[in-house]
């Protein structure tokens, strides 16, 4: 029997990004991921929060659209 066929594929789909939460290195599972971890997400989208409830407040909630 002849033996298999080595692949050898010099394309790789995703390579090491940067969280944009930590700056730390990491390999995404998914094309469009941004964070290295769950927390780093968290985070993000807590901050995010405080900040638009700032601007809320500023406003007082006259003519703020979300």
């Amino acid at each position: 029997m002849k033996d298999p066929k080595v692949l050898i594929r010099n394309k790789v789909k995703f390579h090491d990004q940067v969280c944009i939460v930590c700056k730390g290195i990491f390999h995404p599972r998914h094309k469009h991921t941004k964070y290295c971890t769950h927390e780093c997400q968290q985070k993000f989208y807590r901050e995010k929060g405080k900040i638009r409830k700032k601007i809320r407040m500023i406003n007082g909630g006259k003519g703020a659209s979300d």
